[in-house]
């Protein structure tokens, strides 16, 4: 009876980094580790069933796949060494351990190959042989043991790696053999023993009988580098290689293999390509020569080629992968470059817009700061932003960037800067990833003993508006980006339902970092209770603030209301009960996806609404966006009236009805509005940008307060942005005043957005240089640098939170000078960046 050992204790340094993270036997091939391809040969090829494994380097990692072997149609026997025992000395330890009398089959859990196993027994047994091995010519030969046979194959001479003035042939020894029970007994136990330095040297000494089988025709890779591992991948996909099981999936063409449930632009594949199961493909280019692993998403308008992507990677929008080899769970941000040669270790994060030159190797668990160029290898320290919070929210993709767990300690952070006992308002726009990430906060809630009132799939400024009436001592809100229905986004509210200040995202990174996190002990202080009702109390309160009822729509003749298929539906209707208006509804009745609205582009409902409200008698149109807190106007004689254009509108309304009123905008509204709004009489104040700017300064003596996207808040109804109320109070307005004639009235817009790289390092160091060089100019520093030039215009410099950027904003004073002013600053910018 024959039994076989697996060799697969190696830690496979020249792998590395691949191997940091797994053994050597369990680097994948074509999707699948290569010890699971060499079990599957010896099953298929030789009907052995009792197969063992010596281990040493991370055994567990084998141990835990595996199993048994059961699911492999095998009995597995393990033996872990706690000290390297060499080749031989760790098949007799095993070998000894299961008690095995039996010829053994040995061969190195590294290895691919296709040979006929069962060709080679029967080769030992017909020559009565106590050690057989497996030979073949190989040009460079000083990587491995080479021998002289004769005419029968038995072996004569045997020299192990030999220098170059020592080689006496070009038959090289593969490293597999079969080899009698009486040959282990021999050899000394629990010693470190190798076969081809002690074993097969003492056996041609004492005159035994070693034989040697060619295997010249058959396929064998010995995988000791990542270029080694990057042929065989080529081998197998050109089908110079034929393994047992083949290329796992489905060839729906030729050289195209996809596994279960995945889905691919299949025009922008280029054979030969391997995609494993449950892959996302998007309008991407594939090939050739790739292979793409299982659970791995590749964003639009990127590129991989001659590449290996491990499971569970991620490669986001416009990158390109050329050459390399990227781990598992590796996330790679968006416009991404990695060349040829580079290898990426497990669960690293490749920020923005990062390129990593030609064979760099970066080991795993490290974090490439946006924009930066990685030009020589990475192995020590992990670099990790302590901050959570930009000034829009924590931003990510979910399980990518934010994993559930992340959230779930996200939600005990916050709940653990409460008592217990207080409770939150929750809620999500309607995408199940916004779901997912809001269910994990609220275990996190739960855990650290603070109540969740459950708003369920609602309007944003529902959240914020509850949080006042309802008494909670804070809100969260989840929802997805417009168009990007992989990227969440977290918003946390305080007591007053303010977006949270820096000092309070300061407060729950600390926690949060620190894992300073209180468990509780009083878990049932950690109720959830549906919250309903919400719709009611807002449509009640808003109606009543605006005298809705009293609204006159005679002048209005129809107005299009469209849901964009976001979650107002869902409350657009009882919001608008109250007003007798020709309202009518588009994309209301059903509620969908942001992966369905994708398929629809946003800009396309748009352009629809646009159309329907200047082609067909209507007088006005509102755009709502997903979550409720962005509001598109559309007007039939000027089109769209969005952004600044529209905050300036509703600037314009607000001050119509209460003269004189203070108006809160962001640090980078265009100076053109800031004029426009003082000239109608209001008193503007300016904030840092994001609704975390806005936090810090936002009161009921304002009127009315934006953001720099275009939302606006209505401080004296709730601190939150609030698209529906904006609508309302433009029905009403409308209702008793030529609302195209006050869009006539806004000012002209001229403004350019640029960004450029800076790392966080240098931040001081180029503001005191650019402020010097600037000298005698006009300077004001809120949230960056914001110069002004009387003769060309603003130029506003804001530091990126999160990311080693500064936006560079152009606003010139006269279209014109536009060009001029672009030039010139960043001809400044360019020397400063030289300097420092």
């Amino acid at each position: 009876m024959v039994k076989a050992v697996i060799m697969a204790g190696g830690e496979g340094s020249r792998l590395r980094p691949l191997t940091v993270t797994r053994p050597k036997p369990m680097i994948p091939l074509a999707n699948t580790p290569i010890i699971v391809r060499l079990i599957k040969h010896l099953k298929e090829n030789t009907g052995i069933s009792d197969i063992g494994i010596t281990l040493h380097y991370l055994p567990n990692v084998i141990m835990s796949h595996l199993n048994d072997g059961a699911d492999l149609g095998v009995r597995l026997h393990y033996a872990v060494e706690e000290k390297p025992l060499g080749t031989a000395g760790g098949v007799k330890n095993l070998v000894d351990l299961m008690g095995w009398d039996d010829t053994i089959l040995v061969i190195s859990g590294d290895v691919v190959t296709n040979i006929d196993l069962k060709r080679l027994v029967e080769f030992h047994f017909d020559n009565q042989a106590d050690l057989t091995m497996a030979v073949r010519r190989e040009t460079d030969v000083t990587r491995f043991g080479i021998v002289a046979l004769d005419e029968r194959g038995r072996v004569l001479r045997f020299k192990e790696k030999p220098s170059p003035n020592e080689v006496f042939s070009d038959i090289v020894n593969t490293g597999i053999y079969v080899i009698e029970p009486h040959v282990f007994k021999k050899l000394e136990a629990k010693r470190s023993l190798d076969f081809a330095s002690d074993v097969i040297p003492r056996l041609l000494a004492g005159n035994f009988r070693v034989f040697a089988m060619r295997v010249d025709d058959y396929y064998w890779s010995d995988i000791g580098d990542i270029e080694q591992y990057r042929a065989t991948h080529v081998d197998l996909l050109s089908r110079r290689l034929a393994l047992p099981g083949g290329v796992e999936g489905r060839e729906i063409r030729p050289g195209v293999f996809i596994g279960r449930n995945t889905h691919v632009d299949v025009e922008r594949v280029i054979p030969p390509v391997v995609v494993g199961n449950n892959s996302k493909i998007i309008s991407s280019t594939l090939g050739p020569y790739t292979v793409v692993g299982s659970n791995v998403v590749v964003e639009e308008g990127s590129r991989v080629e001659n590449s290996i992507v491990f499971d569970n990677a991620y490669i986001g929008s416009a990158s390109v992968v050329e050459g390399a080899v990227i781990g598992e769970k590796v996330t790679l941000g968006d416009h991404v470059v990695v060349s040829e040669g580079v290898v990426i270790g497990d669960e690293t994060r490749v920020g923005r817009g990062a390129s990593v030159k030609a064979r760099v190797k970066i080991w795993p668990m490290k974090i490439i700061d946006p924009y930066t160029t990685v030009s020589s290898d990475i192995r020590w320290g992990v670099r990790w932003s302590r901050v959570l919070f930009e000034p829009w929210g924590l931003t990510g993709i979910l399980n990518i960037d934010i994993t559930p767990e992340f959230l779930v300690k996200l939600g005990s952070a916050i709940g653990s800067i409460m008592r217990e006992g207080e409770s939150v308002i929750a809620g999500s726009d309607i995408s199940p990833a916004s779901h997912v990430g809001l269910q994990s906060m609220i275990a996190g809630f739960m855990s650290v003993g603070v109540g969740v009132r459950y708003a369920g799939y609602t309007p944003l400024p529902f959240i914020t508006f509850g949080v006042n009436r309802l008494g909670t001592s804070g809100g969260v809100y989840v929802n997805t980006l417009q168009g990007e229905y992989a990227k969440i986004r977290v918003k946390v509210f305080d007591r007053e339902g303010k977006f949270l200040s820096k000092n309070l995202a300061r407060k729950i990174e600390d926690v949060f970092f620190r894992e300073q996190l209180r468990r509780s002990a009083e878990i049932d202080a950690g109720f959830l209770v549906e919250e309903n009702g919400l719709e009611k109390l807002y449509a009640e309160e808003a109606s009543t603030l605006l005298d809705l009822e009293e609204v006159d729509g005679s002048k209005l003749s129809k107005v299009l209301v469209d849901c964009g298929g976001g979650v107002v539906s869902k409350v657009i209707a009882d919001v608008f009960f109250k007003a007798k208006l020709p309202l009518y509804y588009s994309n209301c009745t059903d509620v969908r996806t942001p992966r369905a609205i994708r398929r629809q582009a946003f800009t396309e409902l748009v352009d629809s609404s646009i159309a329907i409200v200047k082609g067909t008698g209507f007088r006005l149109g509102f755009i709502f966006d997903s979550d409720g807190d962005k509001l598109t106007l559309v007007t039939d004689r000027h089109g769209l009236v969005a952004g600044d254009k529209l905050v300036a509108l509703m600037a314009q309304v607000v001050l119509t009805e209460r003269p004189g009123s203070r108006v809160l905008l962001p640090e980078t509204t265009p100076r053109a509005i800031v004029e426009f709004v003082e000239r109608l009489g209001g008193k503007v104040e300016l904030a840092e940008t994001g609704l975390m700017g806005l936090s810090e300064k936002i009161n009921t003596s304002y009127a009315l307060a934006a953001d720099e996207r275009g939302s606006i808040i209505y401080p004296e109804f709730h601190y939150g942005p609030d698209a529906i109320f904006t609508a309302m109070r433009l029905l009403v307005f409308a209702s008793r005043s030529d609302i195209n004639e006050a869009v006539s009235r806004l000012p002209l817009i001229h403004r350019v957005v640029k960004e450029i790289y800076l790392p966080f390092e240098k931040r001081g160091l180029f503001a005191r240089e650019l402020t010097r060089a600037l000298d005698m100019r006009e300077i004001e520093m809120i949230d960056g640098l914001k110069i002004f030039d009387e003769e060309v215009g603003w130029v506003y410099l804001r530091f990126s939170r999160t990311d080693p950027v500064v936006e560079v904003i152009f606003e010139p004073i006269e279209e014109g000078k536009l060009e001029y002013m672009i030039k010139s600053v960043m001809d400044l910018i360019g020397r400063v960046l030289e300097k420092i």
